[in-house]
């Protein structure tokens, strides 16, 4: 099957790549207590989470009709980012002995957090956006809203566990990038129903 994609997208994508690996590497050449200060790190992590949250947000389809289609989607983004997540903290555990993959489900920071923040924030974005479509009038600003203090909601009863509160932190970007997506798609003739 085809998919249409947005090359530019890609780019900024493999680029934001980049400035991670670069983020690592100076974050051990430098001492574990000083890589913060240096000034090229800090310019770094200052944009590039929340860029990636929002491309992220760019590309997630607005417009799941059916219960099949968010089922699909969701089974699609736990292969993307759940079984990664969960394989790296296995074969790290079995490499280095140094991580307990049901330590890093409890503290995803001690994995690749960002896969399985991505996937419950995806989780409870396309969920809500579909279950909020038999509300009327059905709007995706409200929808988002909703999201968002359900996470909160969520954070009182978990905060320091599962990621929650990486989820709550990371949320609006990849809401604020679902709506420039949703302007895009409704201005332009891009469908972005198919996208990654």
């Amino acid at each position: 099957m085809h998919r249409n994609r947005i090359i530019y997208i890609d780019q900024l994508k493999g680029f934001l790549i980049i400035l991670v690996v670069l983020g690592h590497v100076i974050q051990f050449m430098y001492s574990p207590d000083n890589f913060d200060n240096n000034r090229i790190y800090r310019y770094i992590y200052c944009f590039h989470m929340p860029l990636f949250m929002m491309l992220s947000g760019f590309v997630t389809p607005i417009r799941l009709e059916r219960f099949s289609q968010v089922m699909h989607k969701l089974y699609s983004r736990f292969m993307q980012l759940v079984i990664p997540f969960i394989s790296w903290s296995a074969l790290d555990l079995l490499l280095i002995g140094r991580y307990d993959v049901f330590r890093v489900l409890r503290n995803p920071e001690y994995g690749l957090w960002f896969l399985w923040v991505l996937f419950w924030i995806n989780t409870f974005y396309i969920v809500g956006l579909w279950a909020l479509k038999f509300i009327k009038p059905s709007n995706i600003y409200i929808s988002i809203l909703i999201v968002y203090i359900a996470l909160r909601i969520f954070r009182l009863l978990f905060s320091g566990n599962y990621g929650i509160d990486l989820m709550v932190l990371y949320y609006p970007y990849f809401s604020i990038g679902s709506v420039l997506g949703y302007i895009a798609s409704s201005t332009h003739s891009y469908n972005f129903k198919t996208r990654l």
